[in-house]
């Protein structure tokens, strides 16, 4: 597992300091080309006020994918690196922002982060269930992202990333209309999108408003671009996706891991749906098989928090506290950790003096 990572120190850790990276694994779709981001190196980047060479790095990775969708997944992974709810990313943004107002980059990195901050403080559930003072503070977050959104647009109007954030802004907190424009917009200026089209699917799942058989013609539509933009596969599996979820929601979990199964035969290796199968498996106490679905996950995906996250769990199931210690230190670089997670970092350690690796 450690081969899987760049090793660094407990004591590091601690200090929530150092760099992890996953090393590439081989066997990804032929018709793909690999991920290649390092989120962390970015994340590093805009701590160190380092803005002309992140600009230049997320620019980068956007017109390579105007120029060949196909390389759509290596901008996603990176404006996905600020789909973070570290308070100290958020600062380090605005700080970004104030100083270069007219960068579509830093707009777009702020702008996600924004819908992150605003998604973390609305929790999964019926927004009928969400506090009236949560939902003032949700709405002034997505606000604030579509404005920095359709300002990223109007430096940069083909910008994939920005209307997929306005897609899912609306989709949070939204009115039909809002919903209604986001779409339009977005298809009539990047239809080949996979970024827009999979936020679309988020919204045409039924907890949201929609319909499966909604969702079943966006898949079926979206092969049209399918040569062009490879990533479309994907879609064909989200109806299994979906209800693997219904199933996952309320504790049918072999039943869920069936559907994530005919998910990935459906529509090829999607990163999600490897991590939903992944959180299934360590539902039902599989813990060899939650790492390996993370893992391939993450390989695909590089460094998204849920799937660090069930990582640092799964691994010290396994019976690698040192493993595990380096995903918490990867998620700590993301998200703000929560009780249980300084649990597990005593366990951890517990673990490791007993394996006779205290000074690891």
């Amino acid at each position: 597992m450690l081969s899987n990572l760049r090793r660094g120190s407990l004591a590091v850790f601690i200090l929530a300091i150092g760099t992890i990276l996953t090393d590439p694994v081989a066997g990804l779709s032929q018709e793909l080309p690999r991920v290649t981001v390092h989120r962390v190196d970015l994340i590093e980047m805009l701590r160190t006020g380092r803005w002309d060479t992140l600009d230049k790095q997320l620019s980068a990775y956007q017109m390579k994918a105007e120029k060949d969708p196909r390389f759509e997944m290596n901008a996603m992974a990176a404006f996905g690196a600020f789909d973070a709810g570290n308070s100290l990313i958020s600062a380090k943004l605005n700080d970004w922002v104030t100083a270069a107002p007219n960068s579509y980059a830093a707009l777009v990195a702020r702008a996600t982060c924004e819908i992150a901050i605003a998604q973390r403080l609305r929790g999964d559930g019926p927004g009928e269930d969400v506090p009236q003072e949560t939902h003032a503070a949700v709405d002034k977050e997505l606000q604030a992202a579509v404005r920095d959104a359709g300002e990223a647009i109007k430096i940069h109007p083909n910008l994939a990333p920005a209307y997929a954030l306005r897609i899912k802004a609306a989709r949070i907190d939204g009115t039909s209309d809002e919903m209604a424009r986001a779409k339009g917009d977005a298809l009539s200026i990047v239809p080949g999108s996979f970024a827009v089209r999979e936020q679309i699917m988020y919204a045409l799942r039924p907890r949201w408003g929609g319909t499966r058989q909604e969702m079943q013609a966006l898949a079926d539509s979206s092969q049209y671009y399918a040569e062009q933009n490879p990533a479309m596969q994907f879609l064909k599996g989200w109806v299994s996706l979906d209800e693997g979820d219904d199933f996952a929601n309320t504790g049918k979990w072999p039943e869920a891991i069936e559907k994530y199964t005919q998910a990935l035969q459906t529509g090829g290796e999607y990163w999600t749906s490897y991590r939903r199968r992944a959180g299934a498996y360590y539902a039902t106490q599989q813990w060899q098989k939650a790492v390996d679905d993370g893992l391939r996950s993450n390989s695909l995906y590089p460094d998204y928090s849920e799937t660090v996250g069930m990582l640092a769990y799964a691994t010290a199931r396994v019976g690698e506290p040192d493993a595990s210690i380096l995903w918490i230190a990867e998620y700590m670089r993301f998200e703000m950790p929560d009780p249980q997670m300084f649990d597990l970092v005593k366990s951890d350690q517990i673990a490791l003096k007993a394996q006779g690796k205290q000074n690891w």
